[in-house]
This record gives C-alpha cells, structure tokens and sequence, in this order.
C-alpha cells in the first residue's frame, strides 16, 4: 500500500450542518450522499457511510413511487427523500429491491455521482 493512503473511504467523518445529524439520517454532504452511524450536534464530528445498502426515507404516492429492483433513484434534498422523479433531483441510489408506492422507506444501495 502506498504511503499516501488514509483509509478505504466506506466510512468517513463530516462536520454536523445546521441542526445537527441523527444516527441512520441521510444527508447530502457537498457532492457526497451519506447515511449518518452517529447522532452529533451541529458542528461536531461525526461518522457517515458513503457505501452500503440501507432502508431509506422515500417519496410515496398512491400511484407512482413504487421501485423496481435495480431501478435508478433520486435524492430529494428539499424533501429528504429518495424518489424516481428525476427533476431537479441528484442520481443517488438504485432500488436494492422493490417497494410499494405507498411505503415510506425503501431498500437503497447508495451511489455516488461526482
């Protein structure tokens, strides 16, 4: 390994925005989407995972927010919610396996789309 490696980056520790962070909250992180392992107070260290598959706050509606397997999802971040609705939303996730329109969490493998 070279000696200018710091770590593998699977796990990594942000600064707590305004309002602070709680433990399994994602958030969008510059251009980086992270699920938080820790509650911190605004301005305090804390770590995030920038990989993985977690259950994941998502847009519902009656008809048209169920996800099929492998289906690219979008992070909402005015809404703090994955959603198929491209819009002014980010690429963030892909569907890890399907979800009715109506449930409020879905299963997503997150990506990074810098």
């Amino acid at each position: 390994m070279s000696s200018n490696f710091v770590q593998p980056g699977k796990v990594m520790d942000f600064t707590a925005p305004a309002g602070g962070v709680t433990e399994s909250q994602v958030l969008l992180i510059g251009a980086l989407i992270v699920v938080a392992q820790a509650t911190a107070a605004q301005g305090v260290r804390f770590a995030a995972a920038t990989e993985g598959v977690f259950d994941a706050p998502a847009a519902t509606h009656a008809s048209s927010q169920a996800w099929t397997e492998g289906q690219l999802l979008y992070w909402d971040d005015t809404a703090k919610v994955f959603t198929i609705t491209v819009g002014s939303n980010t690429k963030r996730g892909v569907a890890a396996e399907a979800k009715a329109s109506t449930a409020a969490k879905g299963r997503v493998k997150l990506i990074q789309t810098i």
